[in-house]
């Protein structure tokens, strides 16, 4: 299952309420665009009925990116069929459910018009402590209107539209993006355009990974060259030795022995310290975007792998 980051749109009405502020008009839009292109994927692509839209399965991410959770009661229908269980929350079921009628995907549009009027308002449409007085005002689409100037009449228009009591006068998920279609473009432009920032700055990121990679692996070749030479001169020094005494006394044998386990714990230490090293940088670079074609191109160089060959060797 997925972590879904962010909080119900829910808790940014009871935010916004408690600092006396208000949703601007383009959030209200970029978060109602957003559901409008989740409701399509659901109602055209997979037939499916949400029946429990509202604010708490309404989740909004960073950068107000939303996700429609919560589908214990979505259904899925059969072409022209209708669905007859009385099932959601009350403050956003359409008439037809109230009035315990068939319906279909225009229960959503109807909750969907609900909770645009609440991002306007911060108040439901729809609210009476009696159920009764409830239904009634449900039935009737009977609802405070939105003040005046606050918005432009697009919102309220949509608002008017969706909340149609009547299933027929009411739109589909089609006819409510193509009333908004573009908004929707505008919207798309902001996110090519943010698109696009966002490959420009990984490719900056890239180039300054491969400029310290490379600044990082010319100095370690410079590091290695005197460890290398020391160890080479001191093996041939020590294989000299080893021929030209052979007719030593027995101590000489102890001391020579002694000697040869000296370099070869040296040596032993120095492949460590190149491997460590080695890992430390593979470690600082396998979390960037370019981690692995660098640690690729580090394992295919020569001069590191003679070199861990040779330290290995010295250690057998």
């Amino acid at each position: 299952m997925e972590l879904i980051e962010g909080v119900p749109l829910a808790e940014h009405f009871n935010s916004l309420k408690e600092k006396q502020q208000q949703f601007t008009e383009d959030r209200i839009w970029n978060i109602f665009i957003q559901m409008c292109l989740a409701l399509r994927y659901l109602h055209k692509e997979k037939r499916i009925v949400h029946r429990d839209l509202s604010p708490n399965n309404i989740m909004l991410g960073e950068k107000d990116k939303v996700t429609i959770t919560d589908f214990g009661l979505a259904k899925q229908k059969q072409d022209n069929s209708k669905l007859t269980s009385v099932v959601g929350t009350i403050l956003y079921s359409c008439p037809e459910v109230v009035k315990n009628e068939p319906y279909g995907e225009k229960a959503d549009i109807w909750a969907l018009g609900c909770i645009l009027y609440q991002m306007a308002t911060l108040q439901p449409p729809f609210y009476s402590s009696n159920m009764l007085s409830l239904a009634n005002k449900i039935v009737e689409a009977i609802y405070s209107p939105i003040e005046e100037g606050a918005f432009s009449e697009r919102v309220t228009d949509m608002i008017r539209w969706c909340l149609s009591p009547d299933a027929d006068h009411r739109p589909d998920i089609v006819a409510v993006s193509s009333r908004i279609c573009d908004l929707m473009m505008k919207l798309m432009d902001g996110v090519c355009t943010s698109q696009n920032a966002l490959e420009k700055r990984a490719e900056r990121d890239r180039k300054r990974a491969q400029k310290y990679f490379l600044e990082r692996h010319k100095s370690f070749q410079e590091r290695l060259l005197m460890p290398t030479e020391y160890f080479t001169s001191s093996s041939s020094a020590a294989c000299s030795s080893a021929h030209g005494n052979q007719d030593d006394a027995s101590d000489d044998d102890v001391e020579r022995s002694d000697t040869q386990n000296n370099s070869k714990n040296w040596s032993l230490v120095f492949f460590f310290l190149v491997f460590a090293h080695v890992l430390q940088d593979f470690f600082r670079l396998v979390n960037s975007q370019f981690g692995f074609y660098l640690f690729i191109y580090f394992l295919i160089e020569r001069t590191e792998v003679q070199c861990l060959c040779w330290a290995w060797r010295n250690c057998i």
